[in-house]
């Protein structure tokens, strides 16, 4: 079993919806599907580790406050309750009654393993709930219980910041998933947490996605044709990665398509990865590689081509 830590230096990134969206595709069972070219067909569960600021949820479709008196991660820490019982009992599959919205389309309910579970947070836990070290131990013995009851991949939704929850996941973690927008600030603390990572030999393998990038093709319709602020954006887009150290970062990866590759394989792969490749995208912050309405469809495809990478580059 692989567990995949989600992490960004700041929020705002898009890596929620990005986890739900590789997990769905890494979960998928029908060829052809939507942005799904072979099905993946891997047993999958997220937990939702966003404890201060929950949301994985979200792309599901579930309501939040339908969350209010199921138990949560945050009831399981706080109780310190059993792993077993956690595991076997609180997670969401997506046959679960709050799952109804998300298996209302026929591409999540026929072509999605049912097997396929979120443990989510609560979007309010409460002014009493704080993150200890322990925590670490015990979302440990529910990553063990999953192990022996077959799954392939957990996928862990941090805090953003490297900070209580985000170190609890990359703590337990074999590969890291870093997503950042291309700003200055997204991309400065990115690499400088990268480097660091990479200068203390960290024994997880990392990678860098970069995420809400503008469409910059003469064919695109995100902005009209003769915005004041375009061309303007589109030379700051065009120079944060080089003013902020990531060019030369990715330059020092290596290789990136060989499988012994430790960072940058999504930023250096050709063509560049982008998820959300546009900003066509707000608002429509769901579970999309099955069903990408129009705009979505380079952003579906993303989210497919990084599960698929990961089986090869890290199979269970």
């Amino acid at each position: 079993m692989k567990i995949i830590a989600c992490f960004s230096y700041k929020g705002g990134s898009g890596r929620t919806v990005a986890t739900a969206n590789i997990a769905a595709a890494l979960a998928s069972c029908q060829d052809n599907i939507g942005s799904i070219t072979k099905a993946l067909n891997r047993k999958v569960a997220i937990f939702d580790l966003d404890v201060f600021s929950a949301g994985t949820h979200k792309p599901f479709g579930v309501n939040s406050n339908q969350l209010e008196n199921h138990n949560c991660i945050q009831d399981f820490f706080d109780s310190e309750g059993d792993a077993k019982d956690y595991v076997m009992n609180h997670g969401l599959s997506i046959e679960h009654e709050f799952m109804a919205d998300f298996l209302k389309f026929d591409f999540a309910k026929d072509n999605c393993r049912k097997d396929l579970v979120l443990y989510p947070a609560k979007p309010d836990p409460g002014r009493g709930f704080s993150v200890g070290q322990f925590h670490r131990y015990m979302l440990a013995e529910c990553l063990d219980i999953l192990e022996l009851m077959g799954y392939d991949y957990v996928l862990l939704d941090g805090e953003s910041g490297k900070r209580s929850m985000a170190d609890v996941a990359l703590a337990l973690s074999d590969v890291v998933l870093m997503f950042f927008r291309l700003t200055h600030q997204h991309v400065e603390g990115t690499v400088k947490t990268a480097t660091m990572w990479r200068d203390d030999a960290t024994d997880y393998n990392f990678y860098l996605i970069p995420t809400v990038v503008p469409l910059l093709g003469d064919n695109t319709n995100v902005y009209r044709d003769g915005s004041p602020g375009l061309p303007s954006l589109i030379a700051s887009v065009e120079q944060v990665p080089r003013l902020n150290g990531l060019t030369e970062f990715c330059a020092e990866g290596g290789d990136q398509h060989d499988s012994t590759a430790v960072p940058c394989y999504f930023w250096n792969s050709q063509p560049r990865i982008c998820v959300h490749e546009s900003l066509t995208l707000k608002g429509g912050e769901r579970v999309i590689v099955y069903d990408a309405v129009a705009g979505q469809e380079q952003a579906a495809k993303d989210y497919y081509d990084i599960a698929e990478a990961l089986t090869r580059l890290h199979p269970a």
